[in-house]
């Protein structure tokens, strides 16, 4: 199993910004969404703090022709920009981004057991989807938790 980075961070972008944090040594786990302000804040502090130790991850936003027919979220597609800017300023890595529907490997029954779920927050719970679905494709799943011992 490889070792994943000391700190990983998804997000999912949007009107509410959805963020999970996975520290890897201590093996704690946070997530919580923002609006765009604060989401770009938090992410910012975030960086400042750990700097080289932390990993962004981000969900893709495609633009299709289709785009235009839901409700405007410039948001979606803006803070992968502000990602990127506040990851090379402060020396972050960056991760591949996911596409929506690979969070979807990350069922919330699995994140429930985890108690990675946070209620009432839908972009959280979507960017704790992307980590835990992210963990499972890099095969660096915590052995405590692969084995059904979140605690």
């Amino acid at each position: 199993m490889p070792a994943p980075p000391p700190v990983t961070l998804w997000c999912d972008p949007g009107g509410m910004t959805g963020f999970a944090v996975w520290e890897s040594g201590s093996e704690r786990f946070w997530c919580d969404e923002f609006g765009w302000a604060r989401a770009c804040d938090e992410l910012t502090a975030m960086a400042s703090y750990w700097r080289s130790m932390l990993y962004i991850g981000y969900e893709q936003f495609t633009i299709l022709p289709s785009t235009h027919k839901l409700s405007p979220q410039p948001e979606a597609y803006e803070f992968p920009g502000v990602i990127k800017y506040v990851a090379q300023t402060w020396g972050c890595g960056l991760l591949t981004p996911a596409k929506p529907k690979q969070r979807q490997a990350a069922t919330p029954e699995t994140l429930r057991k985890l108690g990675w779920w946070l209620p009432g927050k839908n972009d959280a719970q979507s960017a704790a989807q992307h980590l835990y679905a992210w963990m499972l494709r890099e095969n660096c799943v915590p052995l405590r938790i692969r084995t059904g011992h979140p605690t």
